[in-house]
């Protein structure tokens, strides 16, 4: 094989990478993947399109006389992979303050970690509870006494009328306190 033909060979071989990413691109906007090797593609997306700007140097050496048309084609592929990965990445990363309107619902939320079988007593977490100025809280492995005493602690009753308790007595109780009504709840165990 020449040396003409390995060039060539091996431009067109660098511009196969940027075309197996836009399909890639397209597949993962048109039909998004939740499991499976596509699923991973999607996570590794941002670094693939990084990578192909390892390609840039074989762009901007300029291309040998002999050969003729074989770096257009991975110019114009990873042009249009720079303009793709533009459009779908950037966004995702940058980051505005959001602007607040005068009448937006200010709403304080609290997750905790009840760590079941080694936390706090239980009259802890209702000291904890009764202190926070959250409008919203969720404890995470909540034991069975843990919930008869908020079912019964007045205070918590009146601060957070609207609960869903799911006690356990080892680490897959869930609980959710609310200052606002709680409009749909769902409990799937083991997930």
């Amino acid at each position: 094989m020449s040396r003409h033909s390995l060039g060539s060979a091996a431009i067109w071989l660098a511009a196969a990478y940027p075309v197996a990413l836009l399909v890639l691109s397209l597949q993962q906007v048109l039909m998004p993947q939740r499991n499976g090797l596509l699923a991973i593609g999607q996570l590794l997306a941002p670094h693939l399109f990084l990578a192909a700007l390892l390609l840039m140097p074989l762009v901007l050496i300029g291309r040998p006389p002999r050969i003729r048309r074989s770096p257009g084609v991975l110019r114009l592929a990873l042009a249009v992979l720079v303009v793709v990965g533009l459009v779908r990445f950037v966004p995702g990363m940058v980051s505005l303050p959001a602007s607040e309107s005068s009448d937006a619902t200010q709403v304080s939320v609290m997750s905790w970690n009840r760590q079941a079988l080694d936390g706090p007593p239980t009259e802890a977490l209702l000291a904890v509870l009764r202190a926070s100025g959250s409008d919203v809280i969720a404890i995470q492995e909540l034991r069975i006494d843990d919930a008869a005493r908020i079912e019964t602690d007045t205070t918590l009753a009146a601060r957070y009328p609207y609960r869903v308790l799911q006690p356990h007595g080892g680490t897959f109780g869930m609980g959710l306190l609310s200052a606002y009504p709680i409009v749909e709840e769902g409990w799937r165990e083991g997930a």
